[in-house]
C-alpha cells in the first residue's frame, strides 16, 4: 500500500520539475550562402532528428544541456553542445562548413586495340576463335594462284597453325605439310585449312596437333555446306555463286533425312537468269531442252548456268546467312528485307523486318558472336570500319562500335570482342592480329 502511495506522489511530482518538456530547436544552414540543407543528421545522445525542407529539427531531451553532433553529405560534421528550453524558444542557428573532397589521382588514356598474335617473322593469314582457343595461320611468304580453279587465289607457303587461350598464350602449334589459303570452321567449329588441292583436319593433343589429309570432294561437298549444327541436326545450304538462289537445309542425323528449312531468291537476278532462254539461238534451245531432260529440271534454268550470269559485273550472289541464336534459327534475307525466324522442330515462328541493309555503307556482311549468339552488321566508309549490333527478336539496332585501326581484314567476333588484321601501310611490321572490346 505504501510502494502505491509513493508511485501517485511521483507522477505528480515528475511533471512540475519540467524534466520531460525539455527541447532542442534548430535549423542546421549552408554556411556558404545561409541556405536551409534540407535531410542533416543531428544527433544527441541516443536522439537522432533529420532537418526539414527548411533545414529545421526539434529534439525532445531529458537534460538542461545537450551535445549535439549535425553532419550531411559534403560538409564538415559540427559538434556543440546547446541549452535547451521550453517549445517556444527561438531556433539555434547551425551552419555547416564545405568539406573538401579529394579524388585519387587518375590517369585518362585512349584506349588501343591489343596485339593477339605478332612476329617479326610470320604474317598473319587467317584465323578462326572456338572453345579451344585461337588458331592462326600464319604464313611467310604468300603469291596468287594462277592456274584453273585457283586463279586470282592467294596462296600461302609455308603455313604454320598456333593455338592460342585466352590470355595469347601459345598452347600448341605445328606446321602444315603442304601450302594453304585459309582456316575455316566446320559445324561443329572445328579447324580447317584448305590447301591448293585438298585440306586438313587438325586436332589437338596437349602441346601437339593431329593433323589428317581430307580431298578436296570431301571438302567442297562434306565440309563447307554445312555451317552450324543442333542436337541431331546440320544446319547447311545449297548456295553456289553462279545461281541466284539457294535453299537452306537441315540434316536429320537420326533418320538420314534432309530437308528444306527455307529458299532464298534475288528476285531481280532470277528473272534475268531465267529470261536468258528467250535470247538462245534455236540450236542453243534445243541443247537447253535436252539437258534439262536429262538433269530434271527446265530448260530456262539450264539456259541460265549456259550463258553464265556471274560474268555480269553487276552480278552479286544472294546474301542471307542463317545463324543458331539461342534455340533459334535466323534467316536474314536481305531481298525480303525479313529475318525469318524457325524453331528446332523447323517450323516457322515469325518474319521481323530489318533496314540496315539499305544503308549505303553496309558492305553486305555479318557476323555471330558464337560465344553469345549476339549478331552484328558491318558497315565501312573509306578507311573506316564498323560493327553495329542487330536484334534477331525486334530488328532494332544497339551499340556501335568504330575500329581503331583503318583498312582492318579478316573481322570476327567472340565473347564480347572484335578481332581483325591489320597492317599499317607502307610498313615492315607484318600483319598482325588485334583485338578490340564491343560496346
Amino acid at each position: 500500500m505504501l510502494l502505491i502511495r509513493w508511485l501517485i506522489c511521483w507522477a505528480i511530482v515528475l511533471p512540475s520539475t519540467g524534466l520531460a518538456q525539455q527541447f532542442i530547436r534548430g535549423q542546421v544552414l549552408d554556411a556558404r550562402g545561409d541556405q536551409p540543407l534540407v535531410g542533416a543528421h543531428v544527433v544527441a545522445g541516443e536522439v537522432v532528428a533529420y532537418t526539414d525542407a527548411q533545414g529545421c529539427f526539434d529534439m525532445r531531451v531529458l537534460a538542461r544541456k545537450a551535445f549535439i553532433r549535425v553532419s550531411h553529405v559534403g560538409f564538415e560534421e559540427l559538434r556543440r553542445t546547446v541549452v535547451a528550453s521550453g517549445p517556444e524558444r527561438e531556433r539555434t542557428v547551425l551552419r555547416l562548413k564545405p568539406k573538401a573532397v579529394e579524388l585519387p589521382t587518375m590517369e585518362v588514356r585512349v584506349s588501343r586495340p591489343e596485339v593477339v598474335f605478332e612476329r617479326k617473322d610470320l604474317h598473319v593469314g587467317d584465323y578462326v576463335v572456338n572453345s579451344e582457343g585461337l588458331w592462326v595461320l600464319a604464313y611467310h611468304k604468300r603469291q596468287l594462284g594462277l592456274r584453273q580453279g585457283m586463279a586470282g587465289q592467294t596462296i600461302w607457303h609455308g603455313p604454320r597453325l598456333h593455338l592460342l587461350d585466352t590470355g595469347f598464350v601459345e598452347l600448341a602449334s605445328g606446321s602444315i605439310p603442304s601450302t594453304a589459303c585459309a582456316i575455316v570452321r566446320d559445324h561443329a567449329g572445328r579447324p580447317v585449312v584448305k590447301a591448293e588441292d585438298s585440306a586438313w583436319m587438325i586436332e589437338r593433343h596437349g602441346q601437339d596437333m593431329s593433323i589428317g589429309r581430307i580431298d578436296a570432294y570431301t571438302y567442297q561437298h562434306a565440309v563447307l555446306p554445312w555451317t552450324d549444327s543442333l542436337p541431331g541436326l546440320l544446319l547447311g545450304n545449297t548456295w553456289t555463286y553462279e545461281y541466284p538462289a539457294f535453299e537452306h537445309v537441315a540434316y536429320h542425323a537420326n533418320t538420314e533425312r534432309q530437308e528444306v528449312i527455307c529458299q532464298v531468291v534475288d528476285p531481280f537476278w532470277m528473272s534475268i537468269f531465267r529470261g536468258s532462254y528467250k535470247y538462245m539461238s534455236g540450236r542453243s534451245k534445243v541443247l537447253a531442252m535436252d539437258l534439262a531432260m536429262e538433269h530434271g529440271t527446265d530448260p530456262e534454268t539450264i539456259a541460265g548456268f549456259m550463258v553464265g550470269i556471274d560474268a555480269d559485273l553487276r552480278y552479286k550472289p544472294p546474301y542471307a546467312p542463317l545463324f543458331v541464336v539461342r534455340d533459334t534459327l535466323c534467316v536474314f534475307d536481305h531481298h525480303k528485307e525479313r529475318i525469318r525466324r524457325f524453331n528446332r522442330q523447323l517450323q516457322p515462328i515469325d518474319e521481323i523486318a530489318i533496314t540496315y541493309q539499305r544503308d549505303r555503307d553496309w558492305d553486305r556482311n555479318l557476323v555471330q558472336d558464337r560465344a553469345t549468339g549476339a549478331v552484328y552488321a558491318r558497315y565501312a566508309r573509306g578507311s573506316h570500319t564498323w560493327l553495329q549490333h542487330v536484334d534477331p527478336v525486334t530488328g532494332t539496332m544497339g551499340a556501335i562500335t568504330r575500329l581503331t585501326h583503318p583498312w582492318p581484314t579478316d573481322i570476327q567476333v567472340h565473347d564480347g570482342h572484335v578481332y581483325y588484321v591489320y597492317r599499317p601501310y607502307e610498313s615492315l611490321q607484318k600483319r598482325t592480329l588485334y583485338r578490340e572490346p564491343l560496346r
